[in-house]
């Protein structure tokens, strides 16, 4: 198979994922790959449709690497995806159990819980899924990580306020895989109001990578569709278009760490401010860990303001404008126009420490900016 020269401008000493186009005699989706570069080291990579996702690493910045595509050996993927009859998914990473997407009508909309971190520690709160001791029980509409909206074309998709919330259904899965580098889904869900109006319709996709055992990596992306005419979204700051609700211990009143990457430090330097990213940081059973998200810069409004509480709320809201930054008109209201799409795309870094010992600036230039392959 092909032999790629791979050029680093940035650092990238972690592994990172890359895309590069499949060579014409590459292997069919979901045989095992890998790159290997002329010292030997070997880096997990797998076919997605047209494009080869490898993880690499150990690039300084200057640094041009020879490697050739190979054949992996079958072995045990790095990331599995196991779908349930009580309507979840499983995902692992290795050995080690991640995450579990809860898609079933019983909730108002999909989430992910519990999401486990390095060691296999919790980073988001249990409440209400489940009753854990010292946890706050406040918000019961914060559910670990998940995405919501609180003015969708008049209706609130944010809230579970009885009788006045809209709901987020889960439609179908057109794709569920795990592999060598990476495992996750495809999903198509509609957005209703609470009288089953169809509102609109979105494309969920999550990417999650075998990365490193100390960090767990993955990437979100979310396409809300006008697929039922128009759609208004208010300006408002209950939102979250990628939201998480963080451990209690996290909390930035109890300990915790918010951060940005302008530098600025906790809710009153970080929330309602614009950034390309923001971490949020604090312990957990003894260890300090951290959850960043990364805004795409080819994201609608970029960068994002940040509805990012001390109290564990760490959300992303492009149209809360007037709500963050004051003033009583409606000025990051946004029309959807009937049949036109809208595209969301996050990635997301679990790390131990803060956002300093997590790299995370590092991790958002590899982002940005990945290793230019040829």
């Amino acid at each position: 198979m092909a032999t790629l020269i791979l050029t680093a401008e940035l650092e990238m000493s972690d592994w990172n994922p890359i895309e590069l186009p499949a060579p014409d005699d590459a292997p069919a989706e979901g045989a095992a790959l890998a790159l290997v570069a002329e010292d030997g080291t070997r880096f997990p990579a797998q076919r997605d449709g047209e494009t080869i996702v490898a993880l690499v690493g150990g690039l300084a910045p200057g640094d041009v690497r020879r490697l050739r595509l190979v054949a992996a050996e079958p072995g045990a993927p790095g990331v599995t995806v196991q779908q349930k009859e009580d309507r979840t998914l499983d995902i692992r990473i290795g050995d080690e159990r991640f995450t579990t997407y809860h898609f079933g009508p019983q909730y108002a909309r999909p989430f992910f819980y519990p999401v486990l971190g390095p060691g296999g520690l919790p980073v988001t709160r249990a409440y209400p899924m489940a009753d854990v001791a010292g946890e706050t029980r406040d918000h019961p509409h914060h559910r670990s990580f998940w995405t919501a909206y609180g003015e969708v074309s008049g209706t609130d998709c944010w809230s579970e306020a009885p009788g006045r919330h809209g709901y987020i259904r889960h439609q179908s899965f057109t794709r569920v895989a795990g592999g060598r580098a990476f495992g996750g889904f495809t999903e198509t869900l509609l957005w209703t109001a609470r009288d089953g109006k169809p509102l609109m319709s979105e494309e969920r996709t999550l990417r999650v990578y075998a990365t490193e055992p100390d960090r767990r990596l993955l990437d979100y992306q979310t396409v809300w569709i006008a697929s039922h005419g128009d759609v208004e979204f208010g300006d408002t700051k209950e939102g979250g278009i990628i939201a998480f609700r963080v451990a209690t211990t996290m909390d930035g009143n109890k300990g915790g760490r918010i951060e940005n990457e302008h530098g600025g430090i906790g809710e009153r330097e970080c929330w309602g401010k614009r950034a390309a990213w923001v971490d949020y940081s604090g312990p957990v059973q003894g260890q300090t860990l951290g959850i960043a998200v990364m805004d795409h810069p080819g994201n609608f409004r970029h960068p994002t303001h940040w509805h990012v509480r001390d109290y564990g709320l760490f959300a992303s809201n492009v149209f809360g404008t007037a709500s963050f930054e004051g003033g009583n008109d409606k000025r990051g209201q946004y029309v959807l126009k009937s049949g036109e799409r809208l595209t969301f795309r996050f990635r997301v870094l679990i790390h131990r420490g803060d956002a300093k010992a997590g790299k995370v600036a590092e991790a958002y230039h590899a982002y940005v900016q990945p290793p230019q392959a040829r």
